[in-house]
């Protein structure tokens, strides 16, 4: 195995950091819900409603959102809005009623939480997320484009700032990073969905060979898909889709979603695999019934890899020669981290690994983000009004030497800014130093009279 991660990090005790995270300036939180804690029903109604656009809203309306930043992360297994702010309880409240929506059922809202993390905890969680730890398919390798692609869009929008872009950029640097220290134990699970569902359809076919399959789809699930059926040695591929062109899917014909139904019954289709965008379903009783009617004595297994959902969930209950699964239901047949490391001890030796790595990443990042809060503004301030010094003073020898050539006052201009780098390096430094010893509040007490000493500005 290659050298741990930790290894290449300081793991600094907790106890010397609490006091350092206590009262940060700017502040991280998430709240949000997850395959754990709430159903699929309640979490396809959260996709549509905590959206991009509701951020935007939301933001635009509320007056205290003006220095807070935010960014959704919306997957098949969760939906998460982050925030950055000073105000931190504020902030939450903002975000919270989007997760209370009273289009919600009241019966499903006993069914479900959200959780919410606060600091060091939600930037432990999202390194949680990115590394695979917290997904349904342990080590799945989805969830870090999903994250990447996550910071870019709420970046786009001006939704998110400096601290979330830092913050998702570490996320997705640590998850790629444990990936390649502990490839044992990562990609040892059944790392995304599409691997899951062809070992299911394995499973459910092990009598037989060949299954017929429809894949129901164009995106990232269903060419993953495609990629994981050659273990199945299915006899027939066939990719249902809105685009006519499919240039980048390999299959054995391609049709449209509207032929779906008699497509099952010409081509004999065993499975039906079904991985769209859609808000609506795109496989109802329409299209089963006549399968059902027709071929009494065969089996159909349907496996909707999406949310929100694109079959009928009744279909399960009103044809017995159906088999409907679907992401919540998967969580029968794959394990956990917990789980995996009871199997050996070397297993668990490397969980244990992976969490002192996230936790030295967590700690690395707080260091971070209160010198960002507390140290960067002084500096940047006594760097500033050094610098207008030097300039000025600069302006008035250069005024009283007329003789030198270009060359001559570009030396002096670059001397001047040396002396103002290397007089200020030095607290800088000290300060910083200060900052990451845990000493939080003999670092505000510097930054303070640093501010009172130089007549620095707010």
């Amino acid at each position: 195995m290659s050298r741990s991660l930790e290894d290449s990090l300081e793991v600094r005790d907790e106890a010397t950091y609490e006091e350092l995270v206590s009262v940060p300036a700017t502040r991280v939180g998430v709240i949000g819900v997850n395959f754990k804690t709430a159903p699929i029903e309640v979490r396809e109604k959260l996709s549509k409603l905590v959206t991009i656009e509701a951020l935007e809203k939301l933001q635009k309306e509320s007056r205290s959102s003006s220095d807070v930043e935010s960014l959704l992360l919306s997957t098949c297994n969760r939906v998460e809005v982050y925030f950055a702010s000073e105000d931190i309880a504020v902030t939450r409240n903002l975000f919270t009623n989007l997760f209370l929506a009273e289009s919600i059922d009241q019966n499903q809202k006993k069914d479900y939480h959200t959780y919410e993390y606060a600091d060091e905890r939600a930037i432990e969680h999202i390194f949680d997320v990115a590394s695979g730890l917290d997904s349904l398919i342990v080590g799945e390798a989805q969830i870090l484009q999903q994250v990447k692609q996550a910071s870019t869009l709420s970046s786009e929008k001006r939704l998110s700032g400096p601290i979330l872009a830092k913050l998702f950029s570490k996320a997705y640097t640590t998850g790629k990073e444990i990936r390649e220290a502990y490839p044992r134990f990562t990609n040892g699970f059944k790392n995304s969905v599409s691997l899951s569902v062809v070992e299911l359809i394995a499973d459910h076919f092990r009598h037989r060979q060949g299954p017929n399959i429809l894949l129901v789809g164009s995106g990232k699930m269903i060419k993953l898909a495609i990629g994981s059926l050659d273990n199945l040695s299915p006899h027939k591929v066939i990719v249902a889709s809105r685009r006519n062109s499919l240039e980048s899917i390999q299959a054995d014909k391609i049709i449209p979603i509207s032929d779906i139904g008699k497509t099952i019954i010409e081509d004999n289709i065993d499975v039906i695999i079904t991985a769209t965008s859609s808000n609506d379903y795109v496989i109802t009783s329409n299209e089963i019934d006549p399968f059902s009617t027709k071929e009494k004595d065969r089996r159909l297994l349907i496996l909707d890899i999406s949310v929100p959902r694109n079959v009928d969930p009744s279909i399960s209950k009103l044809y017995p020669n159906v088999k409907l699964i679907n992401l919540d239901d998967l969580k029968e047949i794959v394990t956990s981290p917990e789980l995996e490391a009871e199997k050996s001890p070397e297993r668990r030796k490397e969980l244990n690994s992976i969490h002192r790595s996230i936790e030295a990443r967590t700690n690395e990042f707080m260091f971070w983000l209160k010198e960002s809060s507390d140290i960067t503004p002084i500096m940047a301030q006594l760097r500033k009004k050094a610098d207008s010094i030097r300039a000025e003073e600069l302006q008035n020898a250069i005024s009283r030497l007329s003789d030198l050539s270009p060359e001559e006052r570009l030396v002096v201009q670059r001397m001047s800014e040396r002396i103002i780098r290397r007089f200020l390096h030095e607290p800088t430094t000290n300060l910083k130093k200060v900052a990451r010893n845990g000493e939080s509040r003999r670092s505000r007490e510097y930054a303070s009279l640093l501010k009172n000493l130089f007549s620095l500005e707010e």
